[in-house]
């Protein structure tokens, strides 16, 4: 299931330049979300299954000889592909498509796993003073009259995670 998602953010990748573009900075903005896409899984991969494939093509024909990388040459090239991805996506967008913060975020776990601790700060720094996003301090929310729960709770309930009020929601897929 990864490489299928892999693939399709690898064809995105290399048709980028198929389409026509308003801007310069449209394309990158989609370049950049295809970028993130292609690094969440690989994130996701490295860690639950160490060293695999770096696919960084499409594949238009059957291929057979694939060949691990290392983890660490992985998490580099996400790194890579996350830091221009963080210079253009955009930072407001509808609920679900990926944002700048979202980037950032997953920039900083990436950072994190290199041991890269002081571009970690400088990332997660970007998504905490960006102005938009902040840890919840006070009851919000349906229930936020109900003096049984508390914050904590308000930001698990289904509803609320969707709320405007809600500022710890950084990527937000809504099925």
């Amino acid at each position: 299931n990864g490489y299928n998602r892999i693939q399709f953010a690898n064809v995105v990748i290399s048709r980028i330049d198929v389409a026509k573009w308003k801007s310069v900075e449209e394309r990158n903005n989609i370049l950049g979300k295809a970028y993130f896409h292609r690094a969440n899984v690989y994130y996701r991969m490295v860690h639950q299954y160490g060293d695999c494939p770096l696919v960084l093509e499409e594949i238009k024909e059957p291929k057979l000889d694939f060949y691990s990388c290392t983890r660490e040459s992985i998490l580099r090239k996400c790194k890579k592909d996350l830091e221009f991805a963080a210079q253009w996506v955009y930072e407001a967008c509808p609920i679900g498509d990926i944002n700048k913060a979202a980037v950032n975020h997953l920039l900083t776990k990436v950072n994190l796993a290199l041991c890269e601790f002081d571009a970690a700060v400088a990332s997660a720094s970007a998504v905490i003073n960006d102005g938009k996003h902040a840890l919840m301090t006070t009851r919000f929310g349906s229930y936020k009259n109900d003096p049984t729960h508390d914050v904590t709770w308000d930001l698990h309930q289904e509803e609320n995670k969707a709320l405007a009020e809600n500022t710890e929601s950084i990527w937000l897929f809504v099925c």
